[in-house]
């Protein structure tokens, strides 16, 4: 069940998650990412979920606000607020049915619901009770991606693309390879787009890292495209110089290199862009279990060694 938007607030608020929730939750946490302002510009005085379970009282979880995003602060350049709208929301669910409703507490200081949600919990906290904590984290992995190999498999990957993109494939045969990353990241990410740089190199490849480079919309046969860090890349850099509806029809001919740990608010911004680019791969394997647990085909590239990494040699003192 998809998240339902209250009529009454549809009027006054824009909001969205980052990515879809989850109908069913394994482990019981559940961290909703998104954004939310007012039209007006009105000020936002809190946002919350109410968990109501059969049996049990109404639970209260406080969101987490005034998160930083960039992405939206473009999207709305006339709201002062929309740069700080970002939100995160923490749940714990228990076992079985939740009924997850959203509410932000408006100007006038009344709370007002903006989203509902049903989801199933499988907590397997007996596990961890019982001194098993591994075991859990095991169960958890395993069921996410069984449930969503069955979940892609009943919809068929195009769930994952708009109706206008065809799925696209990796040129079997690169022979230029174009790298795309931006100064605002920080030099661990320049770092991990030169290694990937060389090993093209080393394949034969014409690879060259572009820092605030802007992808080819119809780049010529036999060249690769690369977005590293995307939600830095996008973010920060690329939504900043295109309107999006613009920055989407750029990533159609990228393939996206991600970095980010699931469940963050990080992981949760590469999604909104996944679903459009022609590849996804990430560095970290339970990651890729993620895109792949969401309808996304995603590829683990496992970094390596190469000399570039050697430390220089030793300067003798000057004599």
């Amino acid at each position: 069940m998809t998240a339902a938007l209250s009529a009454d607030a549809a009027k006054d608020y824009a909001f969205r998650f980052d990515s879809p929730i989850e109908p069913v939750v394994f482990g019981g946490e559940l961290n909703v990412h998104g954004w939310l302002l007012h039209r007006e510009g009105k000020p936002i005085s809190g946002i919350r979920a109410l968990v109501k379970r059969r049996f049990f009282r109404r639970e209260y979880t406080k969101g987490r606000r005034k998160r930083n995003r960039p992405d939206v602060a473009a999207a709305f350049p006339h709201l002062p607020d929309a740069l700080a709208s970002g939100f995160l929301v923490e749940l714990r669910l228990g076992l079985g049915r939740n009924d997850v409703t959203f509410q932000v507490l408006d100007h006038e200081r009344v709370w007002r619901t903006f989203a509902t949600q049903t989801v199933s919990a499988l907590p397997l906290a007996t596990l961890t009770s019982s001194g098993l904590p591994n075991t859990r984290r095991f169960f958890i992995f395993y069921l996410r991606q069984w449930f969503g190999s069955r979940a892609a498999q009943s919809v068929g990957h195009e769930r994952a693309l708009p109706p206008h993109q065809p799925p696209s494939s990796t040129p079997s045969a690169a022979k230029r390879v174009n790298i795309f990353a931006t100064s605002k990241s920080n030099l661990f990410i320049v770092e991990i787009g030169e290694l990937v740089a060389a090993g093209f190199r080393d394949l034969g490849c014409n690879a060259q890292l572009q820092i605030d480079g802007v992808p080819e919309e119809h780049p010529a046969d036999g060249t690769l495209q690369i977005v590293v860090t995307p939600h830095e890349y996008y973010n920060l850099f690329l939504t900043q110089q295109f309107p999006r509806p613009r920055v989407r029809k750029l990533s159609r001919n990228v393939h996206l290199l991600c970095t980010e740990q699931p469940d963050t608010g990080w992981f949760q911004s590469n999604l909104q862009w996944a679903v459009y680019a022609a590849g996804v791969c990430d560095i970290n394997a339970l990651a890729v279990a993620a895109y792949r647990a969401r309808g996304i085909e995603a590829h683990h590239l496992q970094l390596g060694y190469h000399p570039i990494l050697a430390h220089p040699p030793k300067i003798p003192h000057a004599q």
